[in-house]
């Protein structure tokens, strides 16, 4: 076998790999007696459950896509622990996993994303500077309409219809999906409706080692009082259907960087203001000149067009170019399809 046949049996392998356990405990507080005597509703119990399940692994599938990183668990409580007076706890544990890809003996690790760090849970709250659950209430709540990104930057522009704050990328792909707000809500609201003095935390455990002493200290990174916060939470379900920004942008010189005459007018690409674009081209006599003679028309030609730019809102920010209308075919005059007329 030849060199070259080598290199082309060469396969990547990708392994996933255990990293590590991140342990946290729900924790609902109330004078009353339900949560104060360490129960709650079996039925609420699977609800809750539920959503932090959703919180967790939708979050993993946002930002790392098919690569799984966390394993969700209900946690035993270790024999011994003191329980909070008043309070329930539900403690649960996330295994953690990485990705290795190993190319002709060369090792590295594929960058994944940290869901606790944009959810806001990586270090106690009160030196978070980021994360879904802070930046819920920096928000007020309110529905996301647009995110702002700069070049080269990990921090965004999220804009609410009365806010404006800066944060992560990470962050603010959470904030904008329904499953992850709608969870944060059922985690919320419902469990701390009509109770007195309810409060509900997420305690993270962190493991330490001094001296070959290790030692496990239990830190607070969210809490929510039912009697200041529950308004702003009750938002999280809220929608706001914002018009889509519709920009004319006429005589346009473009080029046609991928044809397609099979699917009509969709398919097509250009390229403007140097960069590549998926263009809608509804100009109905310059498509019928071009299916009566698509050898006149090729990749690469120039056109003069009016086109349209409409900028739709929702979860993700989508821009659609569409061409309305050919006015010149910029190419000799034995292919020209169309050419501007002299008044």
């Amino acid at each position: 076998m030849t060199d070259k046949q080598q290199d082309k049996t060469t396969k990547k392998k990708v392994e996933r790999k255990f990293k590590g356990v991140e342990r946290f405990t729900l924790s609902y507080d109330a004078s009353d007696s339900e949560y104060a005597e360490h129960k709650i509703n079996a039925h609420n119990l699977v609800k809750v459950v539920n959503e932090m399940i959703t919180l967790i692994e939708r979050s993993d599938k946002l930002l790392n896509g098919k690569q799984k990183t966390v394993e969700i668990f209900l946690q035993a409580p270790e024999s011994g622990v003191i329980v909070k007076k008043g309070s329930l706890q539900i403690p649960f544990a996330v295994e953690l996993y990485e990705y290795i890809c190993t190319v002709k003996d060369i090792v590295t690790t594929i960058e994944t994303k940290d869901i606790f760090t944009a959810l806001g849970l990586g270090i106690p709250s009160a030196s978070v500077g980021y994360g879904v659950f802070k930046d819920i209430f920096r928000t007020k709540g309110e529905p996301v309409i647009d995110v702002k990104t700069q070049d080269g930057s990990n921090e965004v522009e999220l804009l609410t219809e009365n806010t404006k704050i800066k944060t992560t990328k990470e962050t603010a792909i959470l904030m904008q999906d329904d499953e992850i707000r709608r969870a944060i809500k059922d985690l919320t609201v419902a469990p701390l409706a009509n109770k007195v003095d309810a409060v509900f935390k997420i305690k993270r455990e962190e493991t330490t080692e001094e001296q070959g002493e290790i030692t496990t200290e239990e830190t607070v990174a969210v809490e929510i009082e039912s009697g200041k916060e529950i308004e702003t939470l009750t938002k999280l379900s809220e929608r706001i259907a914002q018009e889509p920004e519709v920009e004319l942008k006429p005589e346009q010189l473009i080029t046609i960087t991928q044809i397609n005459f099979s699917s009509g007018e969709s398919g097509w690409k250009m390229r403007l203001d140097g960069k590549e674009r998926a263009v809608v081209l509804q100009d109905v006599a310059f498509m019928a000149s071009i299916n009566a003679d698509q050898a006149s028309f090729r990749k690469g030609d120039w056109l003069k067009v009016n086109l349209k730019r409409v900028k739709t809102f929702g979860t993700q920010t989508k821009t659609t170019y569409i061409i309305t209308e050919v006015l010149e075919h910029l190419v000799g005059k034995d292919r020209k399809l169309i050419e501007k007329q002299d008044e």
